[in-house]
């Protein structure tokens, strides 16, 4: 049990919880659920808030990589090119900070039978449980804050939604602005003051801090921001 503890010591950095996956300490750490894997090939087990903990619990491997990439070979044909860009797109989220922006939103609208949820499964596969990770953008699927924490800790992974909008208008709106804001969620203390962010090497405001979303909808969303007077 001693030797147990002191490797578990040395594989866990005890004073570091993150709040949020992907890059962190200036992208030179990438976090995932069960690990974190740093620029020099090192990698440690992840500590992670419990909050995050519970919103990343369907985030795991499953299966081997050929087998992945052998059923991806259904959308290897011309007429399925928007399919692999979204696909592709949820995979390579986690360059999007090189952009320069903060986040963007990837909406799959079109017929019913076009393979809309199956590309957005797909897509969700390749980070976790295809079905049980994405979000249900139903009404009754999950509740605004929810929505907006699950945001915040996939962080440089992408947040699939399925049925985006059967959300209300206006939530629909505050979700796709909140995508490209930068920054970590204010929060006031129970005597009122702005809790921490958290130090440093963890905040989710840090210049790594990029999101990316691809969501899954019957019409497009483009014209949702147009209602909305604010800015």
């Amino acid at each position: 049990m001693v030797a147990y503890i002191s490797q578990l010591q040395k594989d866990l950095d005890a004073d570091t919880q993150l709040a949020h996956l992907g890059w962190s300490d200036g992208h030179r750490q990438f976090t995932l659920p069960d690990a974190v894997y740093f620029e020099d090939g090192t990698v440690k087990l992840s500590s992670l808030t419990d909050g995050a903990r519970r919103a990343s619990q369907f985030i795991c491997k499953r299966g081997d990589m050929m087998s992945q990439i052998a059923l991806m070979d259904f959308y290897n044909r011309p007429e399925y090119l928007p399919n692999q860009f979204a696909i592709l797109c949820g995979l390579g989220s986690i360059f999007f900070y090189a952009t320069g922006n903060h986040g963007v939103v990837v909406n799959m609208s079109g017929d019913s039978g076009v393979s809309k949820s199956t590309t957005l499964y797909t897509m969700a596969g390749l980070w976790g449980d295809p079905v049980l990770w994405p979000i249900n953008g139903t009404g009754g699927g999950a509740t605004p804050k929810a929505r907006a924490q699950r945001v915040v800790t996939n962080a440089n992974l992408p947040t699939p939604v399925d049925e985006i909008t059967h959300l209300p208008v206006k939530e629909a709106i505050d979700l796709v602005m909140n995508i490209t804001q930068p920054g970590h969620r204010l929060r006031l203390g129970t005597d009122g003051s702005e809790k921490a962010a958290g130090a440093p090497k963890s905040r989710a405001c840090q210049p790594s801090w990029r999101r990316s979303e691809l969501r899954k909808a019957p019409r497009t969303l483009a014209p949702l921001p147009a209602t909305s007077t604010s800015r």
